[in-house]
């Protein structure tokens, strides 16, 4: 038999913000240990036994200073990669939502914020995962599976 891979499965929940008809995005700050440079939506890990809509909030909250006013499941993602012998299974839960009024205030993990028409989003260099979400968004398909 062949060696068995270091299997690591994280969910996240990632909020689509928008104002304007602009989703909010936010830049991943150069220092980061995943995707330095990258845009991505406001998002976060699930905790072990955290409800996910209690993430959602969390992860808003601390990457952008505002409050979760309402979010509702829009699509799933999943995918892998392998990263240092280990296969990473990323399962992203994607809520659309709406925020408290306000101005952003990022975390130390960001050095931009910025609301973006869909179109001009997908030309970013965005995080892993998110032109493929971006694009489910925009074709307006609810409870996508991607």
């Amino acid at each position: 038999m062949g060696k068995v891979e270091k299997i690591d499965t994280t969910v996240v929940l990632s909020g689509i913000f928008y104002r304007d008809k602009k989703i909010l995005l936010l830049k991943r700050s150069d220092a980061s240990s995943w995707a330095k440079g990258a845009w991505q939506m406001p998002e976060g890990k699930l905790r072990h036994g955290e409800r996910p809509i209690d993430a959602l909030r969390r992860e808003v909250e601390e990457e952008t200073g505002l409050r979760l006013k309402e979010a509702y499941v829009k699509a799933v993602w999943s995918g892998t990669k392998k990263v240092n012998g280990t296969v990473r299974h990323v399962v992203r839960i994607i809520c659309e939502g709406k925020l408290q009024n306000g101005e952003v205030k990022l975390s130390k993990e960001h050095t931009k914020y910025g609301w973006f028409k869909p179109a001009k989003a997908i030309k970013l260099n965005l995080a892993t995962g998110v032109k493929e979400i971006l694009n489910t968004i925009n074709s307006k398909k609810n409870g996508a599976l991607i």
